[in-house]
């Protein structure tokens, strides 16, 4: 399992930390030509993945130029993906997003698992490669990095994409605060580091066993947060939230500490 995380670990630094959101909602948006194509967002991103992959050449080496073909080639398809998703994007509505983006993720994946399993059957283990796989702390190293950086700002991205169209619009707010409501209206990066906050402590308690502590986290959540519930829009988003941070962090324990 070393591999796949390792692969991981560089899709989700590409993907989600290397972009940013601006530049990640521009790509959906771009119309792309191909005449023009080596000028597009999308190409520059999917040159920067091909690149980090190379990385995997420190532990495994290939034998066989085929193998070099075949690897940069999964590399390339992930921006075949994204080329995808952006074309059905520009042509779905808004309901179908999560689903597109779901899919997409999952594609992804896919072709991670499989890239991993050719790269083990067909690659050799560098010198380096080997040290690394005897030494458990290399991985358990990988594990928590992985599990930290899926837990940041890809939760956040995740949450966007399935569940923001539950977020109160600034017409909420001001209908909120027009009947004498008492609503949470803080810095949009704010909410997203307390989330990323929140994960954090939800993690760290699931590995060291303290499961009471997730309890006095929720509880001192929701007080910080009381008056908000009273609205029903932003009391609901509350709780939306809450429960993706608990399931997300739960779910990505579990695939990184205890199914593998």
């Amino acid at each position: 399992m070393f591999l796949l995380f390792f692969l991981l670990l560089i899709h989700v630094i590409v993907d989600f930390y290397l972009q940013t959101e601006k530049a990640s909602e521009e790509k959906l948006e771009e119309v792309i030509h191909f005449k023009s194509f080596y000028k597009s967002r999308l190409f520059k991103h999917s040159i920067i993945y091909v690149l980090a992959t190379l990385f995997v050449f420190l532990v495994y080496t290939p034998n066989h130029w085929t193998d070099i073909v075949i690897f940069i080639g999964a590399g390339l398809s992930h921006g075949f993906i994204d080329f995808i998703k952006i074309k059905v994007y520009q042509k779905s509505n808004e309901n179908k997003y999560p689903y597109i983006f779901l899919i997409d993720q999952l594609l992804h994946l896919i072709i991670l698992i499989g890239l991993s399993l050719y790269i083990i059957f067909y690659f050799t283990l560098t010198s380096l490669g080997s040290s690394l796989l005897s030494e458990g702390l290399s991985y358990t190293i990988l594990q928590y990095l992985l599990a930290f950086l899926l837990i940041g700002k890809t939760a956040n991205v995740f949450f966007k994409e399935l569940l923001g169209k539950y977020k109160p619009t600034e017409l909420d707010i001001e209908e909120a605060k027009a009947n004498n409501f008492y609503v949470f209206s803080s810095n949009p990066k704010a909410g997203r580091t307390i989330g990323i906050l929140e994960r954090i402590l939800l993690m760290v308690s699931l590995i060291v066993g303290s499961y009471m502590t997730i309890g006095l986290i929720l509880a001192a959540k929701s007080i910080a947060r009381f008056k908000t519930l009273e609205v029903t829009k932003f009391g609901e988003y509350f709780i939306i939230g809450t429960m993706f941070s608990i399931l997300y962090t739960i779910i990505v324990y579990y695939f990184v500490f205890v199914l593998f």
